[in-house]
This record gives structure tokens, sequence and C-alpha cells, in this order.
């Protein structure tokens, strides 16, 4: 017994030892995570640098460097549509998620095992999970601690808005923002149900939208985001229905 008890407390000590030496090891090559101005920050040395690589020697006059989207600059309905297809309908019903169950939650993610069980935890990852994959992080040990500094030094909102603003919706054009300028003609904020539902579609069928190809099935997937809204209760029945009447922008875009 008292053997056992022996091993038990060495291997303790031992994990207590190497955990917070494998941290270092592994903070020592992460860029500053820890505050939101630390995150812009980096991400617009890293994002805005990937961006002008890939346009070297194309005129990038039109196209929008990065810029960070702050809590006033996203209207409610591009929120809600963004929770809507992520699968996140309950994203902000509940506090950050901390303590052991997050922490679990990350050594699960860094060991390749996923983002964990459902909840607005898993969201919170994914969001972050995404960040870090802007900052081209691999997906190993190392992400996963950039994924938790990020998750600490950011609220869910800040998550949520820094996500959409790194999101490339075709070559050059980064973020909602632009996407939005460039899409719809006006300001994220400033969008409709239905308008900020048409733009969401736009980051894997970016050209379908820009030349209006098949108004018909780009109808149908529109509403099928709206509805996605609805079903989550993002937004009321009826305002979902109306939206869904609505006349697709890119059909009255001119040219």
């Amino acid at each position: 017994m008292r053997r056992l008890f022996a091993l038990a407390l060495g291997a303790t000590l031992l994990l207590a030892l190497a955990l917070p030496a494998a941290y270092f090891v592994l903070q020592r090559d992460l860029p500053p995570l820890f505050t939101r101005d630390e995150i812009v920050h980096t991400l617009k040395i890293y994002v805005e640098g990937q961006r002008q690589q890939a346009f070297a020697g194309v005129n990038v006059g039109m196209v929008e460097p990065f810029t960070a989207l702050g809590p006033k600059d996203l209207g409610q309905p591009l929120l809600d549509g963004a929770l809507a297809v992520q699968g996140c309908p309950d994203y902000f019903t509940s506090e950050k998620e901390a303590g052991a169950a997050w922490l679990m939650r990350v050594v699960q993610f860094g060991s390749g095992l996923g983002f964990g069980g459902a909840g607005p935890g898993n969201c919170e990852l994914q969001f972050a999970d995404r960040l870090a994959g802007a900052l081209g992080l691999p997906g190993d040990a190392k992400r996963a601690l950039a994924v938790h500094e990020i998750h600490e030094g950011l609220s869910k909102r800040e998550l949520l808005d820094l996500e959409l603003s790194s999101r490339y919706f075709a070559p050059g054009i980064l973020g909602v923002r632009s996407a939005s300028k460039r899409l719809m003609g006006k300001e994220p904020g400033a969008l409709s149900i239905a308008e900020a539902a048409e733009l969401l579609l736009a980051e894997r069928e970016y050209a379908r939208v820009l030349d209006c190809r098949n108004p018909t099935l780009l109808r149908i997937a529109r509403n099928n985001v709206i509805e996605q809204m609805a079903a989550f209760a993002l937004i009321k029945r009826a305002a979902a229905e109306k939206a869904k009447s609505e006349r697709l922008h890119c059909l009255s875009r001119p040219g």
C-alpha cells in the first residue's frame, strides 16, 4: 500500500511540474493574445500580411484592409444569422464558460477530440478556434493554447465580432464589413434580416451572390437561413415570413 501511495504521489508531483513547463514552452512561441488589443494587433499583422501576399502585384486599392468590428458595427439580424448558421442559438443566454468545464473542453480539443459537449462553451471554442485559424496556427496543442488565450482575452460578443471580421468571403474580400459594402451597398449594421441571410451565403458561394446566378436556388438558400433563425427562436415567425417574401438584394443591384 505504501509503495502504491508513493507511486501515486510521484506521478502527481511529476504532472504538477510537467504541465506548467509544457505551458511555458508552448506559450513562448505564440504572439501576445491575452487582451483584445493584443489579439486585434496580431490579427492586423498576420491577416493583412496574408492578403497583401495573395495579391502581390495586383491592384488592391479596391480591397479594404482588416478592420476589427466593434459592438455597434453589427446589426441584430446579422448576429442572429451568424449564430443560426453556426448552430449556436443559445450563445448569449449564459456567462462565458470558465473553470474546470472550460479547461476540460480545451484539453479535449488539443487532444484532437473535437469541441466537446453541446452548449455555449462549444460555440465559444468554435469562434476562438476560427480566430486562431485566421492567425495561421496549426491544429495542435499550440493552437489549443492560443484558443484558450483568445477565449480568456475576449468577451462572448468580442469573440463573435472579431470572428466575423476575419472571415474571407472571396479572395481579397476580408471581413463581413467589406463583404457587406461590396455586395449589399451598406454597412453591416444596417442589414435587414433578408439581406443578412443573403450575405452569409456569400462566404461559401460568393460568386453566385455577386453575379446573382440562379436566383431561384439562391432564394431557397437564403430562405433556409431565415428559417433557421426562426426555428431557433432568434427572430419571430412573422418577421421570418416577411423576410422570406422580400426580393433578393442581388436582383436590385445595378449592373
